[in-house]
């Protein structure tokens, strides 16, 4: 059992590896990297939801913010006119037919300056 008889043994061990043992590590070795891969498309994945995740919850907040305000102001505006009570809205609606009467008025004279100045042209 010299020398020769551990390097013949050693040879013999490195057959038998090639084989049987490497095979079986090179398979493992795959599908070693591809978890590997598939974990590390998950996590990117999962990074890019959490970052859309955040900005969504962000923008959630300010609208709903924006949606308070808004509805803080027509609450504001509709204690006051009911705290106005039915003359407040006459008087508004008043206000509004005035406004109506003086738009129908102006049209017509607004046609009427268009051809004068449709005749000095000609």
């Amino acid at each position: 059992m010299g020398l020769r008889y551990r390097r013949l043994t050693m040879r013999e061990a490195q057959k038998v590896a090639r084989r049987h043992v490497m095979p079986w590590l090179q398979s493992e070795q795959e599908e070693a990297e591809r978890q590997y891969r598939a974990v590390t498309v998950r996590s990117d994945i999962l990074n890019r939801v959490q970052e859309s995740r955040g900005r969504l919850e962000v923008e959630i907040r300010k609208l709903l913010h924006e949606i308070r305000h808004i509805a803080d102001q027509a609450l504001s505006h509709a204690k006051t006119a009911q705290a106005g009570g039915a003359p407040a809205v006459k008087a508004a609606v008043a206000k509004l037919n005035e406004l109506e009467r003086e738009i129908r008025a102006f049209k017509p004279v607004q046609k009427a300056q268009t051809t004068e100045k449709e005749n000095e042209v000609i």
